[in-house]
């Protein structure tokens, strides 16, 4: 059933599979992309996997195959070659999927078969799939601009404290009165 309802895009389908704090792990070993973070919620998880189905299906012949991973049920993530892209861990308990593992690593999946090559399928930069594409790169926090000619210094703690001026107290400290 749960292969079934991601192939299939079931977004109600796949969450009523998971538990509520359902937990996403993905491994790339620092070799290939994967979630930087663990995702915790059904509802995060269960569109990620989703997201992660479109993105196979566009691999031309690209196939799931249902497996056995660590003594409990996986997926198998194999490319149009029959080579191995990732494999997905499931745990479940109580009758629900408690935590998915992803391993893309291919030190991890050589073990298993023909490694596929996971970054030149999907490419080295591509955006988090559960963030909107944003023309204008961010470096910096709360959405501020820095214009490097009106403010050449770094924002650092020292550098805001300076800027509050004397009048200006950080919460916890004492009031001095002269």
């Amino acid at each position: 059933m749960f292969l079934a309802a991601a192939q299939q895009g079931d977004l109600a389908g796949l969450e009523a599979l998971l538990a509520h704090d359902v937990v996403l792990t993905g491994d790339g070993g620092g070799k290939v992309p994967a979630l930087a973070r663990s995702l915790r919620g059904r509802n995060r998880v269960a569109r990620m996997l989703l997201t992660w189905m479109r993105v196979v299906a566009r691999l031309p012949d690209s196939t799931l195959r249902p497996t056995e991973m660590n003594g409990g049920p996986g997926v198998m993530v194999l490319d149009g070659q029959q080579r191995l892209i990732s494999v997905w861990s499931l745990e479940i308990a109580g009758g629900e999927i408690r935590s998915i593992s992803s391993v893309v690593n291919p030190d991890k999946l050589a073990h298993l078969g023909v490694v596929g090559d996971f970054a030149s399928l999907f490419g080295p930069h591509r955006p988090r799939p559960d963030t909107p594409i944003d023309p204008q790169p961010h470096t910096h926090n709360q959405g501020e601009h820095h214009d490097p000619g009106k403010n050449p210094e770094p924002r650092t703690h020292r550098a805001r404290r300076a800027r509050r001026g004397p009048a200006t107290r950080r919460l916890g400290e004492a009031r001095r009165d002269p």
